[in-house]
């Protein structure tokens, strides 16, 4: 039987929430220090339930990724439901709202451009310009490299062949194929490579390239080259490279919900039913049949291993301590912290996702509740939106319609 304690951990369970970006948060307490004049600000006033600030959320962590490195540009973010003391004194009444700190500038300016990467980038790079050149990512082969990369049976290779004097559609698509190479740099086993077969002829020639631009891959296992035939688009080529070589990258380099985890793995955890000690079997049984296949995070199964040896001995409470210890290590993380350790921390608290799904689906009751609880807020709201207009409503009305409306969604709101 179920202890009350028992019952408040799953429900906490259910609604923990997932794992926060990496942009600066501000508050009250911190604003007016990071917006001292010292540094190129970029702040986004949103709100949770916000369709568009949804929306805008991947391109915001995506702005931040590119200039994280910058010691003198900020890319932040305010809660406006939970900091309402600077939105009143911003007087902000829509959401995302985004003002801009020019450097040396400590009056803030809106920001009323199209909300894309791009015009972003432009903004940012108009006000704090980068001053150094830009890391290459994509390898550059030649006669005297080729064979030491291309045919190294522990690397995945993807290669484009390119001419870039008369070739139009190659300096096209280099940027794209450049973004490409930048998404897989931290994967060791995978290089993304392009030849100029102008250059090197007798490359091209090798592999009987006609046209321009081409690009074939090479798996461990094949050396000869396999033709890639799909779109030469970024989210193609980057959705291709995840296939085959089982990784789990977002255009840019990020990591999806996937990273770390190992589908065996993940069907023996959500088998869960009664007993750890048969499922501490069942994954030694797969971690022995995973080890000679040479799976990219085969490195993890250890992790699933020992999070069930200590759920055995500690109780489930440990996957949300888990879970909340590893969001706090990333949001506090400093700007300094090498790659490889912030996605170590992400691919943990996927796997912990695993266990956690699990759980909710071992106890479907407690959703049922969760959801009845929701239900009855719902029918609260509802209700009271029908009750007559008090005083102060009919007030509101008297002014006109578009006042009423207004102010009666506003009503709703904070119901």
């Amino acid at each position: 039987m179920w202890t009350a304690v028992s019952v408040i951990f799953f429900i906490c369970l259910l609604v923990c929430p997932e794992s926060g970006a990496v942009v600066m948060r501000l508050d009250n307490a911190t604003y007016d220090q990071v917006t001292r004049g010292d540094k190129f600000v970029l702040v986004q006033f949103y709100v949770k339930w916000s369709s568009v600030c949804q929306k805008l959320e991947p391109k915001w962590e995506d702005v931040e990724r590119r200039y994280r490195e910058r010691d003198d540009v900020v890319i932040g973010k305010v809660n406006a439901q939970e900091d309402r003391i600077l939105v009143t004194r911003f007087r902000t009444t829509t959401f995302p709202t985004i003002f801009y700190y020019p450097k040396g500038v400590t009056e803030h300016q809106p920001y009323e451009g199209r909300h894309t990467i791009a015009a972003f980038v432009e903004l940012i790079e108009q006000h704090a310009p980068t001053t150094w050149v830009r890391k290459v990512f994509t390898k550059e082969l030649n006669s005297t490299n080729f064979d030491e990369i291309v045919l190294d049976k522990d690397k995945f290779v993807m290669l484009q062949f390119y001419n870039t004097t008369d070739c139009y559609k190659c300096k096209k698509l280099q940027p794209d194929y450049e973004m490409v190479a930048e998404t897989f740099h931290n994967e060791r086993t995978i290089v993304v490579a392009r030849v100029d077969t102008e250059t090197h002829p007798e490359i091209g020639e090798r592999f009987g390239i006609e046209q321009h631009p081409r690009i074939m891959w090479f798996t461990r296992d094949n050396k000869r080259g396999i033709p890639y035939q799909s779109a030469m688009k970024p989210l193609q080529l980057v959705d291709f490279i995840n296939h085959q070589c089982h990784t789990a990258r977002e255009l840019g380099g990020g990591l999806t919900s996937q990273a770390g985890r190992m589908v065996e793995m993940d069907a023996v955890v959500s088998n869960f039913i009664a007993s750890i000690a048969d499922v501490q079997k069942e994954a030694e049984k797969v971690k022995d049949k995973m080890a000679g296949r040479q799976h990219p995070h085969f490195n993890y199964s250890s992790f699933y291993m020992d999070m069930l040896d200590r759920i055995g001995s500690r109780g489930y409470e440990l996957v949300t301590m888990e879970i909340t210890n590893l969001q706090n290590s990333l949001a506090t993380s400093p700007k300094s912290m090498p790659e490889e350790e912030r996605e170590d921390l992400i691919m943990r608290v996927n796997i912990l996702r695993v266990f956690q799904k699990a759980y909710r689906t071992q106890f479907p009751r407690l959703q049922d509740s969760d959801s009845d609880e929701k239900k009855g807020e719902t029918a609260v709201v509802e209700q009271r939106a029908k009750d007559p207009p008090n005083a102060f409503q009919r007030k509101v009305r008297g002014r006109g319609k578009k006042g009423y409306t207004s102010k009666m969604r506003s009503i709703k709101h904070e119901l």
